[in-house]
């Protein structure tokens, strides 16, 4: 398919499967069958009493909350023994069930996607924007507007080998075949920063504020403070693989990296070193 031709179906008939799954409140299995009256309390309270944390404190029930209890409430009492949980909610038309669609509501065409799982060429950003990697291009579509438009192209045909928004959205960043990293001002269209650590491709790459990491085929791990003129603040070596995810935690202290070599390790600021190994997998 031509670079001109973006082409995106909507499909406005979605219909109803007999095969849907049954969420009353997002946890329950559709499918186990009622035994006995304590049954019935210990599935449909198990989440509750799961994420219940105090409710002395500032309690206050969401209109959604207070429609899960009286669900609640309602199939604790009427329920029979031997019932299924559509059967429950059979009898009790108030508690409808969500439906799950069974089928996209959005097809997008993505010539060229590469068929590699050890890439991550599809990222989705804060302002509602999609990243795709395809070939030795980078396109943009916004979810808003349904608009397709290309934000470059590699020089030299180099492929693209992974894509990573910030948490804002205004930037992006991508990793190449020759283990270039290139970041992106969309806005502007315009690329603001070339870092060139790994001498492999790139396959992962991973934002918090401004410290991004990347992970690629040479089994290294850079951080990268991208207000700095130095190339990184800090160089992990732990894996005997290539390093194909990386995920940063909430408070931005701690790295966990996975890769080929089925190890996942856990890296802080402050260290050469991984803190934690998990080898069993």
């Amino acid at each position: 398919t031509d670079s001109g031709k973006e082409k995106v179906e909507k499909n406005f008939n979605l219909e109803e499967s007999s095969e849907e799954e049954i969420d009353v409140m997002g946890c329950i299995n559709s499918k186990v069958k009622v035994k006995n009256q304590q049954d019935i309390v210990n599935n449909l309270m198990f989440s509750q009493i799961l994420n219940q944390k105090n409710d002395k404190i500032f309690c206050f029930k969401t209109p959604r909350q207070k429609y899960i209890d009286d669900c609640t409430k309602t199939l604790l009492t009427s329920a029979r023994v031997g019932d299924t949980w559509q059967d429950a909610i059979a009898s009790n038309p108030g508690c409808s069930a969500r439906r799950i669609a069974k089928i996209p509501f959005k097809v997008l065409d993505a010539p060229q996607l590469e068929d590699d799982f050890y890439l991550n060429l599809v990222d989705w950003s804060s302002q509602n924007v999609i990243a795709v990697g395809l070939s030795s291009s980078v396109y943009l579509w916004s979810a808003i507007t349904s608009k397709v438009t290309k934000l470059c192209d590699m020089e030299s045909n180099v492929m693209v080998t992974s894509v990573s928004w910030t948490q804002r959205g205004t930037h992006l960043a991508i990793g190449t075949a020759k283990g270039e990293v290139q970041i992106w001002e969309v806005a502007s269209g315009k690329k603001v920063q070339s870092i060139n650590n790994h001498h492999k491709r790139i396959g992962a790459l991973n934002w918090f504020g401004p410290l991004l990491a990347t992970g690629g085929r040479d089994k290294v791990i850079f951080q990268v403070d991208t207000r700095s003129r130095s190339n990184y603040t800090l160089k992990l070596v732990g894996h005997s693989q290539e390093v194909c995810g990386l995920k940063w935690s909430p408070d931005g202290q701690q790295l966990a990296s996975g890769g080929n070599d089925n190890r996942l390790l856990i890296w802080n600021l402050h260290s050469n070193f991984p803190i934690f190994k998990l080898e069993e997998h």
